[in-house]
């Protein structure tokens, strides 16, 4: 039960994962697992606009936003996603906006399976959580810090991003809806707050790139994701 203490797994990005969904007239909730052992927990409350949506459009936002919150984990990946809702295992989508969210959605590929709502216990659960008006209930892999583990998190490089001067005449580049400040290459800017932790998550190999032993190594991985002019005399 989800009232009981529960760990979350580390995943094995070789086998498949699973999400269950669903949703209230409150909020979305959404489990990420596999090996029925969970990866993360996710939540968040609806707009007053959103809590006028059907049922079906509910469910279909719920799945949409769950992949793009964790879209840095989820693209690629063979995924399955239950649902209790039957219409969404067939392709009878005419609305223009279910139609925009099924072609994100479309990107992960994933499989959709029917469940019974009876079955989905903790997806159910997620999404009639009690919450402050103001606050998401979020949960993110491992130890609900995606920021530590997986160190392209867009959103967070952006941010700082943001607040450095020293990046305001650097190149823009559209990424996954976040303009980011990028080298002549293309390669992502970072800013001196997260230069340290990038090094030591590929250094450690706690991002999904393979452990790292040697600067050199590390160097050739990290110089082709993110770019720092002065790596080596960190």
């Amino acid at each position: 039960m989800i009232a009981r203490e529960t760990m979350l797994v580390y995943p094995d990005f070789s086998l498949p994962l699973v999400i269950h969904t669903d949703a209230s007239k409150y909020q979305l909730g959404a489990v990420i697992s596999q090996n029925n052992g969970p990866l993360t927990f996710w939540s968040r409350k609806l707009s007053p606009i959103q809590r006028n949506y059907a049922a079906n459009k509910l469910e279909l936002l719920a799945i949409k936003e769950v992949l793009s919150e964790f879209r840095n984990v989820l693209l690629g990946r063979d995924i399955t996603i239950y649902t209790d809702h039957l219409n969404f295992t067939h392709e009878t989508f005419n609305e223009p906006t279910l139609l925009r969210w099924r072609l994100k959605i479309e990107e992960f590929a994933p499989r959709f399976v029917y469940l019974k709502g009876e079955n989905n216990i903790v997806a159910d659960a997620l999404s009639r959580l009690k919450t402050n008006e103001d606050s998401d209930v979020m949960g993110a892999i491992f130890d609900l810090n995606s920021d530590e583990l997986f160190c392209l998190d867009l959103k967070t490089n952006h941010h700082y991003q943001q607040q450095d001067d020293g990046l305001s005449a650097a190149n823009n580049k559209e990424i996954s809806g976040y303009d980011m400040k990028a080298s002549s290459k293309g390669q992502i800017l970072i800013p001196p707050p997260l230069r340290r932790p990038i090094i030591t998550t590929y250094h450690d190999g706690s991002s999904i790139q393979e452990p790292h032993y040697s600067m050199q190594p590390s160097d050739k991985s990290f110089d082709s994701q993110e770019w720092n002019p002065r790596l080596t005399n960190l």
